[in-house]
C-alpha cells in the first residue's frame, strides 16, 4: 500500500496511450494507497484524470492542478465520474482550484459533476499558456488563472521553479530535523 506520495510541480506532456501505450491516464491509485496530494501540475494528456479501485482511501488532496477531463475524469471502479467517484473512494477528500478543461457533458454540468471551487474551461488552451505547441505551458500574464490557485498563485506548474530545479540552481531542501531521544 502506498502512503504518503506527493506528486508536485510538474509538468507532465504526450501522456498519449495511442502513442505509447496503455490508456493515458494521468493518475491510477489502488488497493487502499494512504495520503496522496497532487498539487501544481500541469498535465497534457489522452484519458481519464485518475482511475480507481478497491479498497477507499483518506487523505487525498487533488489542488492547483491545469488538466484536461476527456472521457470520464475522475473515475472509478464501479461509480460515476467525479462527485460519486470522489466520496466513495476518498472520503474526506480535498479537491479544489483545479482547472479542469473539456466538455463531455459532465464538465459542461461540473455543478453536478465536480466539487464547487475548480474551474471548468472549454478546451485545455482556454488556459491561456504561452505557448503549447512549442512546449512552454506557463500561463500568460492574461490568463484567467494567474493568482487563482489556493495560496494566490498560478494555478498548474510554478515553471521558474521547475526550470531552476532542472538546471541544478534549485536552493536545497530544507533539512528535516532529527528528534532527540527522551533520556
Amino acid at each position: 500500500v502506498g502512503r504518503r506520495i506527493k506528486v508536485s510541480n510538474n509538468l507532465f506532456y504526450d501522456v498519449d496511450g495511442a502513442a505509447w501505450g496503455g490508456d493515458g491516464a494521468f493518475l491510477k491509485v489502488g488497493a487502499g494507497a494512504e495520503s496522496v496530494t497532487v498539487d501544481h501540475n500541469t498535465v497534457d494528456h489522452k484519458g481519464n484524470i485518475t482511475k480507481v479501485w478497491g479498497l477507499a482511501m483518506t487523505g487525498f488532496v487533488f489542488t492547483n492542478n491545469v488538466i484536461p477531463h476527456n472521457d470520464y475524469g475522475v473515475i472509478g471502479d464501479d461509480m460515476s465520474p467525479g462527485l460519486s467517484t470522489l466520496t466513495n473512494y476518498f472520503p474526506g477528500y480535498t479537491f479544489a482550484r483545479n482547472v479542469i478543461a473539456g466538455d463531455v457533458g459532465y464538465v459542461s454540468n461540473h455543478d453536478q459533476w465536480y466539487p464547487e471551487n475548480n474551474f471548468f474551461p472549454t478546451q485545455l488552451d482556454d488556459a491561456k499558456f504561452v505557448n503549447r505547441p512549442a512546449g512552454d505551458y506557463s500561463l500568460q500574464a492574461t490568463s484567467p488563472y494567474v493568482g487563482s490557485a489556493t495560496h494566490g498563485k498560478n494555478v498548474g506548474c510554478d515553471f521558474v521553479a521547475l526550470n531552476a530545479a532542472q538546471a541544478g540552481s534549485a536552493p536545497a531542501p530544507t533539512p528535516t530535523p532529527t528528534p532527540t531521544p527522551a533520556p
